[in-house]
């Protein structure tokens, strides 16, 4: 992120695109989806705070929800587990700062 934000962007992107439910399903450790999410915007989010206060200007953090590979019109899981999931992500990327 410090990178990005020295060549001058105002926003960068969340390393969050596999804190979903069917990559995480996959290491067994679904039930962290939130908590990855959260760390990953509040690393973000600190260094965009690092560089909004030095150069004045606000800087981004954007949130990455990845699209999965589990898919309920194929049986993968339901639509009542993805939306679940997703709203875990989208919480922890929010609480996070993003």
């Amino acid at each position: 992120h410090r990178q990005y934000f020295s060549a001058r962007v105002d926003a960068v992107e969340t390393n969050t695109f596999g804190a979903n439910l069917a990559n995480l399903g996959e290491y067994d450790i679904p039930e962290r989806i939130y908590e990855l999410a959260e760390a990953d915007a509040r690393i973000a989010r600190g260094v965009a705070d690092e560089f909004t206060s030095s150069s004045g200007e606000p800087k981004w953090v954007l949130g990455s929800l990845g699209p999965g590979t589990k898919l309920p019109t194929l049986g993968h899981t339901t639509y009542e587990d993805l939306r679940s999931a997703y709203q875990e992500a989208s919480r922890g990327l929010i609480d996070g700062g993003v």
